[in-house]
């Protein structure tokens, strides 16, 4: 199973709670793409410190 995870084109699945529904959302993609997605969040959320920290806003660009 170890090496699903090193493989960057085997695919995963995740199950995440989807608000308001019982049912959650399954989400596959490859190891990949996960980490890609991973790194986007981080990078998101590093410009949304980032902006904090000098008074800038997402809303208005600056």
């Amino acid at each position: 199973m170890q090496a699903d995870v090193e493989d960057p084109n085997a695919i995963r699945c995740k199950r995440y709670a989807e608000t308001g529904s019982r049912i959650g959302k399954k989400v596959c993609m490859t190891n990949a793409e996960w980490d890609r997605t991973a790194q986007e969040s981080r990078e998101a959320a590093d410009r949304i410190q980032r902006g904090s920290l000098h008074g800038t806003s997402i809303v208005d660009g600056g």
